[in-house]
């Protein structure tokens, strides 16, 4: 799955090419794409993490005591991983990664709708005129 998820950040940042050097009818259409795209990645890496690690609540007596432990859930449950083995550098990459992810697709969205359409030529009609 993170695979398939390094695959669309790749195809993000086509995106993010293709947007920023098209012309303005790109611009003003390709944030959809470029959001949605952004939005994919990050909810796919997100449900990657969700699937390396499980919560687990500590019940007293039937109440949950409101303390969540974190878990690796891989490594009680799959024989590929050694004694010692620990979420590192590869968990915060992930992390951050899809943070941004998240986050840009929210402000490229949030800035569609704020920000004042751009200004310039306007698009001459392709209407053809006997004559």
């Amino acid at each position: 799955m993170m695979s398939f998820a390094a695959v669309l950040e790749l195809a993000t940042l086509v995106a993010f090419v293709v947007v920023l050097v098209g012309g303005k009818q790109k611009r003003e259409g390709g944030w959809k794409v470029l959001a949605f795209l952004l939005g994919v990645v990050g909810l796919l890496q997100c449900a990657c993490m969700a699937i390396v690690v499980c919560f687990l609540s500590l019940s007293k007596g039937g109440f949950a005591v409101g303390l969540m432990i974190m878990q690796a859930y891989l490594f009680d449950y799959d024989d590929r991983f050694f004694g010692g083995w620990q979420l590192d550098r590869a968990w915060v990459l992930c992390t951050v990664s899809w943070s941004i992810a998240i986050l840009s697709s929210a402000l490229i969205s949030l800035s569609a709708f704020v920000l004042s359409p751009e200004g310039g030529y306007e698009l001459i009609p392709s209407e053809r005129h006997g004559g």
